[in-house]
């Protein structure tokens, strides 16, 4: 199986380049950045080149698409629509010129939005972010792409907060605070933090590949057990040998002195990056993956298992 990962040299991306070659497959990256291991095809190209889409994308079966902007912060809101759906649509343009049937599309749980209570696939999504919607716009793209042809299929994949080795988002920015001795909890934390351990997010994919795309289907992942975001910041004290902070400060108070803070980011053109977090840290974000297991999927690691990995490559 020859296959083109976009956004191959990222986190995820590297995981998957790597399992994939691992079963034989012949893989080949379009990044704007050199894949970890030099030994897979690479072009170096932006998204919107799209010349060099077309190169990546010739020879292949399989489109995996997992370029896109994704952080919440300092990222223009032009950018996640540049990227996340003009970049889609050319990746789209591509594998119709090539005639390639299959793309799998990494979306993100973003777009399910601030909802307040658990999600799965029966969800209407409400995004209520710049990524979030860019998101759903480009899942929006490859159902149109699968309804204009018989033979096209898309699998959409829609993981919460993905964690591990090699990884530098949430998990890391909390485990990095917890065991500097700085982190002070800001709420009671009772509320559900949905997260995907990089090894159970890449057995799902593999999972879903071997049972085959058909026609357009969506399917969230995260962990199980859901865990509170009190329980996931005492299990990673536990693990880093902390105890645990005796003060905890007030969300609303606190949210309430960085309101002229927020207004004047308002006024900028953008967020005041400290309260966006906390408003972030504070909200439950509870999404489940009850299709895939339904399917027979069972994640191979524990959320334990998983945030121990990840403190061994910190510590190292």
């Amino acid at each position: 199986m020859k296959v083109l990962i976009t956004g191959g040299s990222g986190f995820i991306g590297s995981h998957l380049s790597e399992a994939l070659a691992l079963r034989g497959w012949e893989v080949r990256v379009l990044d704007r950045r050199p894949p970890r291991h030099p030994c897979f095809a690479y072009i170096c190209a932006d998204l919107l080149d799209r010349p060099a889409v077309l190169e990546a994308t010739a020879d292949v079966q399989l489109v995996i698409h997992l370029a896109a902007s994704h952080r919440f912060f300092g990222v223009p809101r032009h950018e996640f629509f540049r990227n996340n759906v003009d970049g889609t649509s050319v990746v789209l343009e591509a594998a119709t010129c090539l005639g390639v049937r299959n793309i799998v599309f990494y979306s993100s749980a973003a777009v399910y939005g601030q909802h307040p209570g658990p999600t799965d696939e029966s969800t209407t999504p409400d995004p209520t972010t710049p990524y979030g919607t860019s998101k759903l716009q480009a899942e929006h793209l490859l159902r149109r792409w699968v309804s204009e042809s018989a033979n096209r299929n898309a699998l959409i994949i829609r993981p919460t907060v993905v964690f591990g080795p090699g990884n530098q988002g949430n998990v890391y920015r909390l485990i990095r605070q917890v065991d500097s001795g700085f982190f002070i909890p800001i709420g009671r934390g009772q509320h559900i933090k949905s997260v995907a351990y990089i090894g159970n997010l890449l057995d799902a994919t593999l999972f879903l590949l071997d049972k085959g795309l058909s026609g357009f289907e969506v399917y969230n992942y995260s962990d199980e057990p859901q865990m509170s975001f009190a329980q996931f910041v005492a299990l990673v004290h536990s693990l880093l040998g902390r105890g645990l902070p005796k003060l905890t400060l007030p969300a609303r108070p606190l949210l309430g002195i960085l309101k002229p803070f927020d207004l004047i980011a308002r006024v900028a053109g953008g967020d005041f990056a400290l309260s966006a977090a906390i408003h972030k840290m504070t909200s439950p974000t509870c999404h489940t993956a009850p299709k895939i297991r339904s399917a027979g999927f069972r994640q191979p690691y524990s959320i334990e298992e998983g945030l121990t990995r990840t403190i061994q490559w910190y510590r190292r």
